[in-house]
């Protein structure tokens, strides 16, 4: 039984490594791949506080230095990491340091002030052994410039990080400090509330302080700088926030924490844009210093306070910039709800669409052929949340819901994928023009992590390469779905967006591409993988494309590029018209939904069936050949045949 326990346990082990990115030789050995060359380096580890900091993707040594995954610095130092794919720079900010590095360059800028790496030092894009694609960056370089002392045990592949002294630096260079009053200099909560009808950030447990706003580039950020005041929660205090401008808020402790210096505390919002700061807003109130949130929004879109404003808010009178609103709301504060009573709302917000039926729509909508394309699938995962969903799951599943709704209005329907695999995207592009589809749909879900705050909905179209009306066609499509996306969930409307994405461009009719919610956003997350939800968003997406084939059906048909022909051509019925039988002669025709050859195929009809001419002599010349409306004997399909295939009977 000792044995059997031992065993199963290599076994286990064996299994473990196997599934490791970049499985290692004994000796740690592995392949990495940088610029399409293949390196040979050794798996290292690192230990932060000396506590050892697992990773996705292990750490390696090349070129006698240690080198880690960027997203490490996000996860486990504090760091914010972005990415800006045009110029290849990674940008890794915290309270006081703001780095920028270029992929296969020798340099980084520290605050501004440029440091020359050494060739083992430059950041690379590597590629492990099992596919995975990392941005990996420097540990001792980036450390040291985050203020941490970086060790190295050679026995072990180990590098260390231990928290360094704070430096002398002031927290603005050239401005003094402020003593705070000897009460209330202590942070307690940071927190987002609902005060007086204003949406703020309350700090509270601090009296009058004085505070210091600036801004900063690259990213954007505006920041309030709290002297005399200590932030007693920990050092670092991520909020969530939900709106489209103010992307995050960190508070920490800037200064004063242990370092013999008078205590500052820093306010950061991470904001899309920066207009004009004499538009900020904050005041001292019940023992707590409160920022108005709504101020900052409407700085960040470049819009005055007082055009947003509540028209019931208190009267303004300065303050050190402050705003004090009138103490007698009978409400009192309300606490802005987390994500878990956001994700709550959002589920009794959403309703499922009536699917519009009938004889007449099914008629109509059967000659409409629409392609459905679930986004990624097989090894492409597409984004992955911070609770391991991944995309490639969310937009098959969605997607067979949109299929049978479509199927149910009539329309006939294919699909990309209906598993787990992974057609490229030019195939799926291919796949639609090759069925001569009129509709294409591709379904995703979006992601903008690191910031777990942005939400809402995009609905994209490309429009390149296509004219005149049909080029038009594509946005209406992608409004209406819009509209009934977000009458359907409640969800932020981001709008109708315009990319040339591979498989909306290369298609050749009518396409878009549905982004119904951030898989970075912890209740869209949880919407998107909760199956009503998802049956709310294809119902949505089915009703929206129902109501613009109803309304823009001849457009469509008659659009000079488009590959859709027009509704059946109803045969005319002659005076003493007589029914005609044929014999088909070729091994097989595709029956047309109008004449020509590029009328889109209704099914087939095989060598020796006998076919019926619904209504004698009527006959359309198109393409060289004599076009008849006929029906098979079956009664299953009927529409037009060239005539010099057929035998009268």
């Amino acid at each position: 039984m000792k044995r059997k326990r031992i065993t199963v346990a290599v076994l286990a082990l064996c299994i473990l490594w196997l599934q490791m990115p970049g499985a290692l030789a004994a000796n740690g050995q592995m392949t990495v791949k940088i610029g399409g060359q293949a390196y040979t380096a050794f798996a290292a580890q690192v230990k932060l506080n000396g506590q050892e900091v697992p990773m996705a993707v292990p750490p390696y040594v090349l070129d006698s230095r240690i080198v880690v995954p960027v997203r490490f610095l996000a996860e486990h130092v504090g760091a914010d990491v972005k990415w800006d794919q045009a110029a290849q720079r990674v940008v890794i900010t915290t309270l006081k340091k703001e780095i920028e590095l270029w992929i296969g360059q020798n340099r980084m800028l520290v605050n501004g002030q440029e440091i020359t790496l050494d060739n083992g030092s430059i950041p690379r894009i590597a590629v492990f052994e099992n596919g995975e694609m990392r941005t990996m960056v420097p540990l001792r370089a980036i450390g040291e410039a985050l203020g941490f002392t970086v060790g190295y045990e050679a026995a072990s592949r180990t590098g260390t990080l231990t928290p360094a002294e704070v430096s002398d630096s002031p927290a603005v260079p050239g401005q003094p400090s402020y003593p705070g009053s000897p009460a209330g200099n202590s942070i307690e909560k940071a927190e987002v509330m609902v005060y007086n009808g204003k949406v703020v950030l309350r700090l509270s447990g601090i009296g009058q302080k004085k505070v210091k706003v600036s801004a900063l580039e690259e990213p954007n950020r505006i920041i309030f700088d709290v002297d005399g005041a200590v932030f007693t929660p920990g050092k670092w205090e991520f909020l969530p926030i939900s709106y489209d401008n103010i992307n995050k808020i960190r508070v920490a402790q800037f200064q004063g924490n242990g370092d013999g210096k008078e205590a500052i505390s820093r306010v950061v919002f991470e904001v899309s844009k920066i207009a004009n700061l004499s538009e900020l807003q904050y005041f001292f109130e019940d023992n707590s210093l409160q920022i108005d949130i709504r101020a900052i929004e409407a700085m960040a879109e470049g819009r005055r306070q007082e055009d947003v404003a509540d028209k019931t808010a208190p009267d303004k009178k300065n303050n050190e910039g402050s705003v004090n609103p009138s103490p007698t709301d009978p409400t009192g504060p309300q606490l802005v709800e987390d994500w878990r009573d956001t994700l709550e709302r959002r589920i009794s917000q959403a309703k499922l669409l009536p699917l519009p039926g009938g004889a007449e729509i099914s008629e109509q909508n059967k000659y409409v052929h629409i392609l459905i394309d679930p986004g990624h699938g097989g090894r492409d995962s597409g984004t992955i949340s911070a609770g391991q969903k991944m995309e490639k799951d969310y937009a098959l599943a969605a997607s067979l819901k949109l299929k049978e709704d479509l199927q149910a209005m009539g329309y006939v329907v294919y699909m990309t994928r209906e598993t787990d695999t992974y057609p490229d995207l030019m195939t799926r592009a291919n796949m639609a023009n090759s069925l001569k589809v009129d509709i294409f749909i591709s379904m995703h879900a979006n992601s903008a992590d690191p910031n777990r705050a942005a939400n809402g909905i995009e609905v994209w179209y490309s429009g390149v390469g296509k004219v005149g009306e049909y080029a038009s066609l594509e946005k209406k499509l992608a409004a209406k779905v819009n509209k009934t996306l977000i009458n359907a969930t409640s969800a932020i409307d981001r709008g109708v967006k315009t990319a040339k994405h591979v498989v909306t461009a290369n298609s050749k009719m009518t396409a878009i591409l549905v982004e119904a919610g951030f898989l970075s956003n912890p209740v869209e997350e949880a919407l998107l993988f909760t199956d009503n939800y998802r049956s709310v968003i294809a119902r949505a997406v089915a009703v929206g494309v129902n109501e613009f084939v109803q309304e823009y059906r001849s457009a469509l048909a008659n659009s000079k590029n488009s590959m859709i022909a027009a509704e059946p051509i109803a045969p005319v019925i002659p005076s003493g018209s007589k029914r005609v039988s044929y014999r088909v002669n070729a091994d097989a025709l595709n029956v047309r939904k109008n004449p020509g050859l590029d009328a889109p195929s209704l099914g087939k009809v095989y060598g020796g069936e006998i076919l019926t001419v619904e209504y004698g002599v009527e006959e359309i010349k198109k393409d060289g050949y004599t076009w008849l409306y006929t029906t098979d004997n079956s009664g299953n399909i009927s529409g037009w045949l060239a005539k010099e295939f057929l035998i009268e009977q």
